[in-house]
């Protein structure tokens, strides 16, 4: 049943968010690696055996309120990624435990095999659903060559693989992207990079000179970071965007103190977000979280320096990281920004979406003339439909459930809710 939603502005201000950093919880005794929304709650994956002096395997779960803890043990290191597809929720990993390996599934209570077995050997590190599959990428060559498809049933390969890891998958206009260590796929030279093309992996304009360990599409590009110094063979300092066709630097690129480096990408409304340790981009020198709008970037403070930032989540309209802090014991922490939501302060205050909710079609009053295009949102924040900006949007595909409209022009940027019914 769909309750009665009115569309909500959600405002956005970098000096409110500078100011409103607050953990959650006490710490746990390991890592906490990765987060994911499913079924209204958002769950955390990583290392931690421990989490508020209270036994958690894991993995644990939070409904804005309470922690509910995993007290099954799994074993081996923990979670790597969390994914869902298909309305199951997905982890992936380097878990080892009573049958447990590579990948599990959650069963509304706790965590059964997965589609790949690993063997309890090595790592699965980055999960997507794609095109009706999902895809399970790591350091696996059990039961294919670091990379494999799932279609709900069985596991499949996925052309030839790759010679090394898979560290991370993207979806970029449609299209399936790979990155991570490797540099061939058969008999088909690669530089850490790869799109699928329904048959095999190919190059991607050249890739890249090092690894590549971050993948996330985000206004109109492919962001990608790693290791590397060049993209396409022109200079490119760890941070680089595709658009399609060419390799570009982004905003001058960064440089990494020593141990530091880019652990995440997060695509929002206000622009992409960077997450590590030791990052220095633009004007902002050793940061751990930081904000590029497409020009410039900014510093998101707060989080204590020695923390190092793993993973972004907006849950119930806040921003949630995760990570680790560094010293004697390392411990694994949650901080949620109380700012609410990710779009800029609003340039289109008049700018209203009706039926809300709509069955078919969503009109737009109140929009000047402005260039841009569109993106639709599910409530875990997957990319559903995006295109040309219009004042009349086609729904009808969609299925019934709570979205954001998200809007990206040449005047700014903003976010509406609304409500697909039935």
């Amino acid at each position: 049943m769909i309750r009665p939603f009115t569309f909500l502005l959600i405002p956005f201000s970098l000096g409110t968010l500078h100011a409103q950093w607050v953990q959650v919880g006490d710490s746990a005794n390991s890592n906490i690696n990765v987060m994911e929304v499913y079924n209204n709650e958002l769950f955390f994956g990583g290392n931690m055996t421990q989490f508020n002096g209270m036994t958690t395997y894991n993995t644990m779960r939070y409904n804005g309120a309470t922690f509910s803890m995993h007290t099954t043990l799994i074993g081996g290191t923990g979670f790597s990624c969390l994914e869902e597809y298909d309305g199951d929720l997905y982890g992936g990993g380097g878990m080892a435990q009573s049958g447990l390996s590579g990948t599990v599934r959650w069963n509304g209570s706790t965590w059964q095999a997965g589609p790949v077995n690993t063997n309890n050997t090595v790592n699965v590190n980055a999960m997507l659903a794609w095109n009706n599959l999902l895809i399970i990428g790591g350091s696996f060559t059990v039961p294919t060559n670091y990379i494999v498809q799932f279609n709900g049933t069985t596991a499949q390969p996925m052309g030839a693989g790759f010679n090394s890891g898979v560290t991370a998958l993207a979806s970029y206009n449609g299209e399936l992207y790979a990155s991570g260590s490797m540099t061939m796929s058969g008999s088909t030279n690669l530089n850490r990079i790869a799109k699928w093309n329904g048959t095999a992996w190919v190059d991607v304009g050249g890739g890249f000179d090092n690894s590549c360990t971050e993948l996330v599409s985000h206004d109109g590009y492919l962001y990608a970071s790693g290791s590397f110094t060049t993209a396409g063979g022109a200079s490119a300092l760890r941070i680089a965007r595709w658009n399609g066709s060419n390799w570009a630097p982004v905003g001058g690129g960064v440089t990494v103190a020593l141990g530091g480096g880019i652990s995440t990408l997060e695509s929002t409304a206000a622009g992409l977000l960077v997450g590590g340790k030791g990052i220095s981009a633009g004007t902002v020198t050793n940061a751990n979280a930081l904000l590029f709008n497409g020009t410039t970037w900014s510093e998101l403070p707060g989080i204590p320096s020695n923390e190092v930032v793993l993973d972004f989540q907006e849950y119930q309209g806040q921003l949630y990281t995760v990570g680790y802090r560094g010293g004697i014991g390392p411990a694994g922490h949650i901080y949620r920004n109380g700012t609410v939501g990710f779009s800029e302060i609003d340039p289109f205050p008049a700018l209203a979406l009706f039926p809300n909710p709509t069955e078919a079609r969503l009109n737009l009053s109140g929009l000047p003339a402005i260039q841009g295009r569109f993106e639709v949102l599910d409530a875990v924040g997957r990319i559903c439909a995006s295109g040309s900006l219009d004042n009349s949007l086609d729904v009808s595909a969609l299925v019934p459930g709570n979205y954001q409209l998200r809007i990206l022009s040449d005047k700014g940027n903003t976010v509406r809710r609304f409500v697909r019914s039935h």
